[in-house]
């Protein structure tokens, strides 16, 4: 008694046997007819009967069906990127600023002793850079006030708030004649 297989059956088993050779054959004639001879001997064991005029024309139509989709999948990522508009070299990110009540009260309570301590400049005055500081130190006040007032002694004695200020450019002429594009504000 032979067995009757379905179309679905037939295909996920070619599939299985191999996509990559199949496409190659799409444009070679001559690995079409090794895949045919390698098919008989797959399924020489297997009772079902199947024309050869089926086998191509179900093969054709598979082939047929993967090459538009991959053209629509190009063509609708080519869509995709010409809709995109940015006047900025980088996307705009949007971050979720979220904060912990806890956390929060801890940040002003930190904020509150720097100004009684007079070691909050106005370029200084960050949340999230305070919080950085109470999470490096356990939030300890005392410990992060005093990493704070390292942290704005060393920048005053290393010049790193006023560096764009003292910059000395001497070289900038001849940068200038080599790479005419590069400007310096």
């Amino acid at each position: 008694m032979k067995k009757s297989w379905s179309f679905s059956v037939i295909m996920s088993t070619i599939w299985n046997f191999g996509f990559k050779l199949y496409q190659k054959s799409a444009t070679m004639p001559a690995l079409e007819e090794a895949i045919l001879i390698e098919e008989k001997e797959r399924f020489k064991g297997m009772d079902f009967e199947i024309s050869e005029d089926e086998k191509k024309s179900s093969r054709s139509r598979f082939l047929k069906k993967k090459a538009t989709s991959a053209s629509t999948r190009l063509t609708q990522g080519l869509r995709k990127r010409s809709k995109r508009v940015s006047d900025c070299r980088y996307e705009s990110i949007s971050i979720e600023d979220i904060r912990d009540a806890e956390e929060e009260t801890v940040v002003n309570a930190f904020r509150q002793a720097l100004i009684a301590n007079d070691l909050l400049p106005p370029g200084h005055d960050d949340y999230h850079t305070m919080l950085r500081f109470l999470k490096a130190r356990k939030f300890d006040l005392d410990k992060a006030v005093q990493m704070w007032a390292e942290m704005l002694s060393w920048r005053q004695e290393y010049g790193a708030d006023t560096i764009i200020l003292d910059f000395v450019y001497n070289e900038y002429e001849e940068v200038q004649s080599c790479y005419p594009m590069v400007t310096m504000v």
